[in-house]
């Protein structure tokens, strides 16, 4: 993950106000490392953004790959497809895709200090601002923003498509907004956040239960238990009938339907909750299912027969007391 460093922030403030020069004898000496593992092509491997390249290294530290020429690269970004997406600042100020040979075949310019970039799965490009962080499609057409920031140095669209954002400086937050660009979770009073990440929650899904909704007192009823585990970790599900009783199974590979039996004794309304856990221990969110057991009406045939078995009876009492 990268560092964000303090200095080359006030090294570039400076040189909005005065010269290039000023800022490249303050700041030379700085590298900024954005360790990102290339599991694409050479596993283990690091990217590194200096002040005037981006290098690829191996476990060995040997130069495997670089990118120079660069003014400024704040953050490098391996994709699936190979190339490489970088940000670079002043006097550039924009957001390059180069491939295996360094030939740009995407940018955005135009840009304001742009500090952080990531490909979306959608194809666009997430860019943080001095003010602002865009997303750009392919063209490089604003297709959603959040202004008004105060210097927001990272940013990541999270699953729930909303946008994790860091703001540093003089924000000192980190925000969660959603498409709309309203906040909807912040941790505030920070002292000057560089980056965020929101950890993946890697619990197993909720189950699904399939099955009957209806049953009959007395009668077993089976229902089946699949759930999907990000990891693929075996399952066990664990089942509350709604009648006081409970069952655990056996653990099963993810995605296995899972079938377990139940006999209710009384007629009601029961609801089946079950969770799936898988085997580090991690479980679910709860799902349900309301299963009916209505009241059994009497046949004409169950009435005579009803009949028939009390009458036997008393004739066998009868001739037992003669």
């Amino acid at each position: 993950m990268k560092r964000k460093i303090i200095g080359i922030f006030v090294c570039i403030l400076v040189v909005i106000g005065s010269a290039f020069t000023f800022m490249a004898s303050i700041c030379v000496a700085e590298q900024r490392l954005v360790t990102q593992s290339n599991s694409s092509k050479q596993g283990g491997n690091t990217l590194i953004a200096e002040a005037t390249r981006v290098i690829e290294v191996d476990s060995g530290g040997t130069i495997v790959w670089q990118k120079a020429g660069l003014d400024w690269p704040q953050d490098a970004e391996r994709l699936e497809n190979g190339n490489t997406l970088i940000t670079e600042i002043y006097p550039k100020n924009r957001v390059i895709e180069v491939d295996g040979d360094g030939a740009i075949v995407w940018q955005k310019a135009g840009l304001f200090f742009p500090a952080d970039a990531e490909r979306l799965e959608n194809g666009n490009t997430l860019i943080t601002e001095m003010n602002r962080v865009i997303e750009v499609n392919s063209g490089g057409t604003i297709v959603w923003q959040k202004a008004g920031l105060n210097t927001p140095w990272d940013a990541e669209r999270l699953e729930n498509g909303n946008t994790l954002i860091t703001e540093t400086y003089i924000g000192d937050r980190v925000i969660e907004v959603d498409s709309g660009g309203t906040i909807v979770w912040q941790k505030a009073g920070l002292n000057e956040p560089m980056d965020a990440e929101r950890i993946s929650d890697d619990s197993p899904d909720a189950p699904i239960i399939d099955g009957p909704s209806k049953g009959q007192a007395g009668l077993k009823s089976c229902w089946t238990f699949h759930s999907e585990d990000p990891n693929n970790d075996q399952l066990k599900y664990i089942i509350d009938w709604g009648d006081g009783t409970f069952n655990m199974t056996d653990y099963f590979p993810d995605c296995t339907p899972v079938e377990v039996c139940h006999t209710y004794e009384k007629n009601g309304e029961y609801i089946i909750e079950a969770t799936a856990e898988d085997e580090t221990g991690l479980v679910s969110e709860e799902s349900t299912l309301t299963v009916t057991i209505p009241k059994t009406r009497m046949s004409v045939n169950s009435l005579f027969q009803w009949f028939l078995e009390r009458f036997l009876l008393l004739e066998k009492l009868l001739t037992f007391s003669e």
